[in-house]
């Protein structure tokens, strides 16, 4: 929210720190490509780059300074709406990226994963795509499937072209320790499989809220076997019972949202 912080402000604060790692500068609305340009002169060593909401920036800028970067590890680039393909495939050709986060960038479709897994999703580790629309499909997801072998945390809240035999065959790989699947309507026995046969020892969070295709016997299964699972989230999974939520053996599980009734708009 540094609403008044301009190219100018940034460029005279970098200016100072030379071997800073970490920079979130959050809707920074005044802020311009041109401030953008002079992070790889001034601070170098950037390995963590939270530009969330400057609205300022755009596609042509992004894909231009993010490959001059190579330290890169984490870049958040949620609600900024130029972000599209190419520059997933710039942020692509970042040596060290490990973590991506594009939430709310609705210019994004499948060509863009498949292009981003074809070149880091070996070692891509946590990926948010949150509400990026109809346009990221199950075709994308079977890319992230076939190549993403080491997510740990996975997001696609109220993406609702994700069907339930692909979201389980990206989660069969046994590494997702965090998932967020709310307002996915596709979500079913399938997913409930895919975490309770494979994830069953690495899993400590879940949002399924409004799933409500999610069956009942096959939420109580998953609770049985994920042993490590410490949060459970289902607003508006009016269709789950209290043997399914209370029945389990987890007694350090924690459910937030049981019996809300709440629609999805």
């Amino acid at each position: 929210g540094a609403y008044r912080l301009s190219d100018a402000g940034l460029s005279k604060a970098l200016s100072a720190a030379p071997s800073l790692q970490r920079l979130a500068v959050p809707q920074g609305s005044r802020l311009s490509g041109a401030g953008l340009a002079q992070l790889p002169l001034l601070v170098p060593r950037l390995s963590h780059l939270d530009l969330s909401d400057c609205r300022g920036l755009g596609a042509d800028s992004l894909r231009e300074v993010l490959p001059r970067l190579p330290g890169l590890r984490a870049v958040k680039l949620d609600l900024i709406p130029e972000v599209d393909d190419s520059v997933l495939v710039a942020v692509g050709s970042l040596p060290e990226l490990r973590e991506l986060s594009i939430r709310c960038c609705q210019a994004v479709t499948d060509e863009g994963l498949a292009a981003l897994a074809a070149t880091r999703g070996s070692v891509l580790e946590l990926l948010r795509l949150d509400e990026c629309g109809g346009r990221v499909t199950d075709r994308g997801l079977g890319v992230l499937a076939e190549h993403c072998k080491a997510l740990r945390v996975f997001s696609a809240r109220r993406c609702p072209r994700l069907g339930d035999a692909a979201l389980a065959e990206l989660l069969r790989h046994g590494t997702v320790r965090h998932l967020s699947l709310s307002g996915v309507p596709g979500v079913g026995a399938a997913v409930a499989g895919a975490l309770a046969g494979c994830c069953r020892d690495c899993l400590e969070h879940l949002d399924v809220s409004f799933c409500r295709k999610l069956p009942d016997g096959s939420l109580g299964l998953l609770l049985d076997r994920c042993c490590r699972l410490r949060r459970l989230v289902v607003y508006g999974c009016s269709q789950l019972s209290g043997r399914s939520l209370y029945g389990h053996l987890n007694s350090g599980l924690v459910v937030e949202g049981v019996h809300t009734k709440v629609d999805l708009d």
